[in-house]
């Protein structure tokens, strides 16, 4: 057996562990994890003027929330750089509530703002690590007081 062969299931074996550990499972990134987002705190919550948690995202500055002439959200999307490539609906981030994933953002305006414990917003990258590769426009993860 050639040494090229006999390596061939150590590199593979090594890539399969590098890979699992890797892999977070759809794991959300700890609250106390410096390199996993921006958090917003219940504090900094309470000390806006945001009454819900759409207005709290309004506040953050950091997408661009689409709004009916009656103020109903529409659509929430990310900033992106000069140089990306957009395509149909690939700009809009996934939202978490408590570990549901949301699939209509009119929620957001259900949710008290004095009921929200933290609001992570994780970038495309720091999305993808967490939740896959749907998640390259950026990921929304709001955690109320209640919990899960």
């Amino acid at each position: 057996m050639s040494t090229r062969s006999r390596r061939a299931p150590v590199v593979l074996s090594a890539l399969v562990v590098a890979l699992a550990a890797c892999h977070t499972g759809g794991q959300p990134p700890s609250l106390h994890d410096p390199l996993a987002g921006d958090v917003i705190t219940a504090t900094a919550i309470a000390n806006s003027d945001a009454r819900n948690a759409w207005e709290v995202l309004q506040h953050n500055g950091r997408f661009t929330l689409d709004e009916t002439a009656s103020g109903e959200p529409v659509r929430v999307a990310s900033h992106r750089g000069r140089g990306s490539i957009i395509f149909a609906d690939s700009d809009t981030p996934l939202i978490y509530v408590d570990g549901a994933q949301l699939l209509d953002i009119r929620v957001l305006r259900q949710i008290p703002a004095e009921s929200i414990q933290s609001i992570r917003i994780l970038s495309g990258i720091e999305g993808t690590t967490y939740y896959g590769t749907n998640a390259g426009a950026g990921v929304i993860v709001i955690r109320t007081k209640a919990g899960p």
